[in-house]
């Protein structure tokens, strides 16, 4: 009973290892997302990124919305979802989108 036990203990350790290290890439690749909209990279000066696409020019966006889009394209992009609602548009972002996919 006791190996079973610790067995158990040791599975459920490695599973909230896990999920914690997808919610840590998430974010991280999240972040590195809404603040590649804010760069211009080679042609990118004329292009809006993907902030602006889907929020429209709208300056007031709270960052927590901003933050929960950037999860949500972080966690379809990292799954291969890709429903792409969320897409990029300047260089910067299909770079990195490139990288995480």
């Amino acid at each position: 009973w006791e190996e079973m036990q610790t067995s158990n203990w040791a599975v459920t350790f490695k599973f909230s290892r896990f999920v914690l290290l997808i919610f840590l890439m998430a974010h991280v690749s999240g972040c590195i997302w809404h603040i590649s909209s804010t760069f211009n990279f080679l042609d990118d000066a004329q292009r809006d990124g993907w902030v602006e696409r889907y929020e429209g020019k709208n300056q007031d966006t709270h960052v927590m919305r901003l933050y929960l889009l950037s999860m949500y394209w972080a966690f379809t992009t990292l799954t291969t979802t890709g429903y792409g609602d969320v897409t990029p548009s300047k260089n910067i972002e299909l770079i990195w989108t490139n990288i995480v996919m």
